[in-house]
C-alpha cells in the first residue's frame, strides 16, 4: 500500500511513564509527540494550543496508562526521519502504512476508523466503485495521499483530470462551481467543512474505509513492551468509550456507498 494522507495524514508520540518510586533527577527524559498538521486529526491551533481528534484519543490513553506526553508538530518527511532514527517513539498512521511498515511496529488494532470519500454535486452521477473514477474530473488536496488510490488516480491510463485545490473549503468552492465535477477527500474534515458552510447540494460517495493505527519507532529500545502498553490502554480506552469517538462515529455518506475497491 502506498503513503496514505492519513496518509499525508501522521502522527508521532514520544511517552514517559511516570513512576513516583524513582526520583526526578533519575528519570529518563520525557519521549515526544509528533504530528504533521492535519485538520481535525492533529493541527496547532492559532494560539499556539495543540488540537484534533487523533491528539485527544493520544491524550486520554496516556492519562489512563499515567504517561507524561510532549507535541511536536512535523513535515511528514522529517516526521519519517525522526522516527526511523528514534527520536520519535510512536506515530499514528494508516494500516499498512508503506514508510513506517520498515521503522515501526504496528498495533494489532486500530485506534480509529475513518473514511475516504467522493463529494458530488446531487446532479452528478454517484460512484459506484473506484474504477467509476476512470474518465473523470476529480479535485484533491494538494500535499494530500490517499492510500493505494493515489496511484491508481495518476495513472494515465485511466484518464482521470486532476484540480489541485490548497484547502479543504477551497476544493469545496471548486465542486460548487463545477471546476470538476468530484472531491476525493477524507470524512472528518469535510464533514466539519459542510457543517459550517450553508449548502444542501453536496453528497457522497465511501470510496474506502481507512484504518489509523499506532506505530512504535524499531529503534526505540522498548518497542514491543512500549506498543503493548499502548495496545492494553486502547483497549481499555475502548470499553469506556461512550461517545463512540474510537468507533469512527461520525455520518455516514448521504445516500450511496461505492461497492468495492479496485484490487
Amino acid at each position: 500500500m502506498t503513503n496514505h494522507p492519513l496518509a499525508a495524514v501522521v502522527f508521532g508520540i514520544l511517552l514517559w511513564v511516570v513512576s513516583p518510586a524513582i526520583p526526578a533527577q533519575e528519570r529518563e527524559p520525557p519521549l515526544v509527540f509528533g504530528f504533521a498538521a492535519f485538520p481535525p486529526f492533529g493541527y496547532v491551533d492559532d494560539q499556539g494550543n495543540i488540537r484534533g481528534a487523533l491528539v485527544d484519543i493520544a491524550k486520554q490513553i496516556s492519562q489512563y496508562l499515567g504517561l507524561t506526553v510532549e507535541y511536536r508538530e512535523r513535515p511528514p518527511a522529517r516526521l519519517f526521519r525522526e522516527v526511523a532514527d528514534g527520536d520519535i517513539q510512536v506515530t499514528m498512521a494508516a494500516k499498512d502504512h508503506q514508510t513506517l511498515q520498515t521503522i515501526a511496529l504496528q498495533s494489532k488494532a486500530p485506534v480509529i476508523s475513518s473514511e475516504i470519500r467522493v463529494y458530488r454535486r446531487h446532479d452528478t452521477p454517484a460512484i459506484t466503485s473506484v474504477n467509476a473514477l476512470q474518465g473523470q474530473h476529480l479535485i484533491l488536496i494538494t500535499n494530500y495521499a490517499y492510500g493505494a488510490l493515489t496511484s491508481y488516480i495518476r495513472d494515465p491510463a485511466h484518464n482521470i483530470q486532476v484540480e489541485q485545490a490548497t484547502t479543504h473549503k477551497a476544493a469545496l468552492g471548486m465542486l460548487k462551481l463545477g471546476r470538476a465535477d468530484y472531491l476525493l477527500n477524507y470524512r472528518e474534515p469535510m464533514e466539519a467543512l459542510l457543517a459550517e458552510e450553508s449548502t444542501n447540494n453536496i453528497t457522497c460517495d465511501l470510496i474506502a474505509p481507512i484504518d489509523i493505527h499506532f506505530y512504535v519507532s524499531r529503534a526505540y529500545t522498548n518497542a514491543e513492551s512500549l506498543l503493548a502498553s499502548l495496545e492494553r490502554g486502547l483497549l481499555q480506552q475502548r470499553e469506556d468509550d461512550q461517545n463512540g469517538r474510537l468507533r469512527g462515529s461520525l455520518s455516514p455518506c448521504n445516500t450511496h456507498t461505492a461497492t468495492k475497491q479496485q484490487n
